[in-house]
């Protein structure tokens, strides 16, 4: 009877486990982040292009990490914007949207980088 109760705790909180755990190795869209809202956000910004690349997953069940190539105004890297910009980037993301990503990668490029781009990554 103890063994049967005990099985009865166990497994639900396993399945739970294993769902998360799945998730992270299969590096899913953490649930509640809309990839296509944090894109048009991120484009609003002044200086901003596009956002390409962009993917989100989780390096652990609380752990959200996004990554993007963000394609700015050439004017960004010489009146020292970029970094600006940049900041206002993590600001959105760890603040404006319900899942929290507080760890992100942008990789900043000239509009006249896109030119030297494969067409796949355009």
């Amino acid at each position: 009877m103890l063994a049967l109760t005990a099985s009865l705790l166990i497994v639900p909180r396993t399945f739970g486990l294993l769902r998360r755990t799945v998730s992270v190795l299969l590096e899913s869209t953490p649930p509640g982040l809309d990839l296509e809202a944090v894109r048009a956000h991120l484009e609003e910004l002044p200086g901003v292009i596009a956002v390409r690349g962009l993917h989100a997953s989780q390096i652990s069940d609380d752990l959200p990490v996004l990554t993007a190539h963000v394609v700015v105004e050439d004017a960004c890297f010489v009146d020292a914007r970029a970094p600006q910009l940049f900041d206002k980037m993590q600001d959105c993301l760890a603040e404006l949207f319900p899942i929290s990503v507080a760890h992100s990668t942008f990789q900043l490029e000239a509009r006249t980088h896109a030119d030297h781009e494969l067409a796949a990554h355009r």
